[in-house]
């Protein structure tokens, strides 16, 4: 555990972040500044603030790490058998990773495992394996790099003759070096190359964002490469469908365009507050017990009914009282015109030894229901209680 890690947020030593993302942006980069770019500042500043990652989101980190060492060491094997075998064993050693440090997180370690999405993981990663040495004969072109910097540019361009052939984990960037990605695979054919991106999720759509790096991602072929796809697809590895993404030169430079226009933001904007939306996106943001803008849009909310909608996301409310009962806690909260009950467990909440009346406390991930005026508090896996000090 974060021997350091109190629970205690003090504003005048944790506010503002003090780095913001630095040239070459990553595409995952770009879609955190467009979405909320105070965000993508804690991020930066991320050894400041103890981050929480989802278990999802860990076992697409070991996921990802496997797809990588299959296009590097595996593509060579004969044996499709052997080689699901050696990505299983990958996996199962960087989720075994993921999961030491979601037990060392004090944020993580009481969330849920989903075993079933593991399963589906695995499955998804032997039927890679095995088709990672299946199609190996045709794979070339896996030594392409990011341009040196101070280098003439020089796009590399591709034979489409050779129909079948495939670029696995392939590096891009823009020609101005100002934005860089990774695309999972290009398959090249004799109508020109198809760009496709992998994800764990579980839908039946595909969100903007995910278009929108795809997009981006034909973009920055056509920078790297001098040729624009012709197509490319989204493929949902655990359920395998997938779904195609309009590519066009019009939408892949809009895009791009936009994307620098974000940039440009940030780089020039000298107050982070300005660079905060609140929204939507803070639903899941893991910065929330810090992010001063968030609260002061929560506290800003008259209305009774978004109120106590909103209040999953977090609520910042004031002690009333607080006693320690056969091993629970006791709390009553004053929250605008509103009294929340609360009643924990006090091994879950140690730190509550520290509040008292008068106290500020935050509370994220806990649901309100009951009586409007009198709502209790309802405690889950994923709860958090944060005591704020000057």
């Amino acid at each position: 555990m974060h021997q350091e890690f109190s629970w205690v947020v003090r504003e005048n030593q944790k506010w503002p972040p003090q780095k913001r993302p630095d040239a070459p942006y990553g595409v995952t980069t770009l879609h955190t500044l467009k979405s909320c770019s105070l965000k993508a500042c804690f991020e930066a500043s991320s050894g400041n603030y103890t981050r929480r990652k989802s278990f999802p989101a860990r076992i697409g980190l070991a996921y990802h790490r496997t797809m990588q060492y299959i296009s590097e060491n595996i593509r060579s094997m004969q044996s499709p058998e052997k080689a699901a075998e050696l990505a299983i064993s990958y996996f199962e050693q960087e989720l075994d990773r993921e999961r030491a440090g979601k037990a060392s997180n004090p944020r993580e370690c009481r969330l849920l495992e989903d075993e079933n999405r593991v399963e589906m993981a695995v499955l998804a990663i032997i039927a890679e394996a095995q088709n990672a040495v299946e199609t190996s004969g045709a794979t070339e072109l896996r030594d392409v790099n990011f341009p040196a910097q101070n280098r003439e540019w020089s796009p590399v361009r591709v034979d489409h003759s050779k129909s079948g052939l495939v670029e696995p984990e392939v590096p891009v960037a823009s020609q101005d070096e100002l934005i860089i990605g990774r695309i999972d695979r290009a398959e090249h054919s004799v109508n020109g190359v198809r760009l496709i991106d992998f994800k764990l999720g579980l839908s039946d759509d595909v969100p903007e964002q995910y278009q929108r790096q795809l997009q981006l991602y034909a973009y920055l072929w056509q920078q790297s490469r001098g040729e624009w796809p012709f197509e490319a697809s989204l493929i949902y590895s655990l359920t395998g469908k997938e779904h195609s993404v309009q590519i066009t030169p019009e939408i892949c430079l809009a895009v791009a365009r936009d994307y620098r226009k974000v940039i440009a933001r940030i780089e020039k904007e000298t107050r982070f507050e300005k660079l905060a939306k609140p929204g939507e996106v803070c639903k899941f943001c893991e910065f929330r017990p810090w992010c001063k803008p968030f609260w002061s849009w929560q506290a800003s909310e008259t209305d009774d009914k978004t109120m106590l909608e909103r209040a999953f996301w977090g609520f910042e409310g004031k002690v009333n009282s607080i006693i320690l009962l056969n091993g629970y806690w006791k709390v009553e909260l004053q929250w605008h015109d509103l009294v929340v009950s609360l009643t924990v467990h006090e091994e879950r909440f140690p730190q509550l030894h520290h509040a008292q009346s008068g106290s500020l406390l935050r509370l994220l991930e806990i649901r309100l229901h009951g009586n409007p005026f009198r709502p209790n508090g309802q405690v889950r896996e994923s709860s958090e209680i944060f005591i704020v000090e000057e």
